[in-house]
């Protein structure tokens, strides 16, 4: 059986959209976080090539392409209402006000971690001294109240992590066989 060759033309902005991708994978991470500034119009705080490649590569191809059609964006609007919200809020987003905290039950009481109720734990992060009151039930910072010290850590910093280890009130585990 003999094949058909069919080759579709490619448009000049297809053509500059594949040199683009091809010049990603070569950038150094400093030259991706360069793109991504001038692409995204903000910094982004992330070293993680991979993860900048393959952002990178898709706006480029949403920017040359012309993005989503008509027919997506609204159906992506008619599902947004319906969709639980972002995992976690941007730095910008976050507001200073006290929000009323959940407390749950623990069956375990109160972990051996933490310091006695009414104690100050103190951490810094980039020059920004931060203090932190420990109560029973909860933390409190800057007059807000926090159900957890991972959710506080993550406010403070942007990023998910272990409250208690962000706080120094505990250390890395060591790595399995290690003597």
């Amino acid at each position: 059986m003999e094949r058909a060759s069919s080759k579709k033309a490619v448009s000049p902005e297809i053509r500059d959209v594949e040199e683009r991708l091809a010049e990603i994978k070569q950038m150094s991470v400093k030259q991706l976080q360069a793109l991504w500034q001038e692409l995204h119009g903000a910094p982004t705080n992330t070293r993680n090539r991979p993860f900048l490649q393959k952002r990178l590569a898709f706006r480029v191809q949403e920017l040359g392409e012309g993005g989503l059609s008509e027919k997506a964006k609204d159906k992506a609007g008619e599902l947004q209402g319906k969709a639980p919200g972002p995992r976690k809020a941007s730095a910008s987003d976050i507001t200073q006000e006290a929000t009323p905290v959940k407390v749950r039950s623990s069956k375990r009481g109160r972990d051996p971690r933490l310091p006695k109720a009414g104690s100050v734990i103190e951490r810094e992060h980039k020059g920004k001294m931060y203090k932190v009151t420990v109560h029973d039930t909860d933390f409190e910072h800057a007059g807000a109240r926090y159900a957890s010290l991972s959710t506080l850590a993550r406010e403070i910093t942007g990023q998910v992590w272990n409250g208690y280890l962000f706080f120094g009130l505990t250390g890395r585990a060591a790595k399995k066989g290690a003597e």
